[in-house]
């Protein structure tokens, strides 16, 4: 069902034993003798797990998604996907990963169909294997009539959805979300927890994060808090006491 580009591996069937993504002693301030956003945060995520970032605004959690995508250096700690370095393997490591940011960033002067088309080109996955993919994927979110239409002229989850489409080309191994049912209608909340879980049961891992409990607690059983810089493991029936 995900567009994969031609020399990736299938995904295994299930949670696996090794690990997908491993952060360790993840640092990350914005100025130069200023104060780390994030510091000694550490964890691991596993094939075919779905890992929910949680914590109040400012916390950290989309500079923890950013800085593991690739997006942000930072000055402390690792990051590997899949056995690859972040800083070491940079471009295997984002053919391995997927990334939804929370102000769904396109390229707003082409169609949804151009864009996609440009990320499959990039990635260098076939055109067979993209239109099928994105066709099935497009009328399941509910935008195939969108895909032809300047990405400027769609609504706001209209445009969150596209970009969840283009971070899907490639077959990546692991799928960033940050915030990525914020401005979606409830049906189309259903269908990314469900596109989400789809993926995880392939094999893939799915990190996310997001201020939605009832979302949280509908898309997985492992929630991770990010307070005080670092990363807290929390029981999925505390969540709701504890980030409200």
């Amino acid at each position: 069902m995900y567009v994969n580009s031609e020399d990736s591996r299938p995904h295994p069937n299930g949670a696996g034993d090794s690990p997908a993504l491993i952060v360790e002693g993840l640092g990350k301030r914005y100025r130069k003798g200023g104060g780390f956003v994030v510091r000694g945060l550490s964890f691991i995520c596993r094939a075919g797990e779905i890992v929910a970032l949680v914590g109040k605004n400012g916390a950290g959690k989309s500079t923890t998604l950013r800085c593991i995508a690739g997006i942000l250096p930072f000055e402390e700690g690792g990051v590997s996907v899949c056995g690859r370095r972040v800083c070491g393997d940079a471009v295997e490591t984002k053919r391995l990963t997927g990334y939804v940011p929370d102000d769904h960033a396109v390229i707003p002067y082409l169609t949804g169909r151009e864009y996609l088309k440009f990320l499959a080109d990039v990635r260098g996955v076939s055109s067979a294997a993209q239109s099928t993919a994105t066709d099935d994927l497009a009328a399941r979110l509910g935008v195939s009539h969108a895909l032809d239409i300047p990405l400027f002229q769609c609504s706001h989850g209209t445009a969150q959805k596209i970009c969840m489409l283009g971070s899907l080309v490639g077959g990546p191994r692991l799928w960033l979300l940050d915030e990525p049912v914020t401005g979606l209608d409830p049906r189309s909340q259903e269908e990314t927890v469900g596109i989400m879980q789809d993926f995880a049961a392939g094999g893939g891992t799915v990190l996310f994060s997001s201020h939605d409990t009832a979302m949280v607690k509908r898309a997985c059983a492992r929630v991770l808090e990010v307070r005080g810089g670092g990363v807290h493991e929390v029981a999925i029936e505390d969540i709701e006491s504890e980030n409200t």
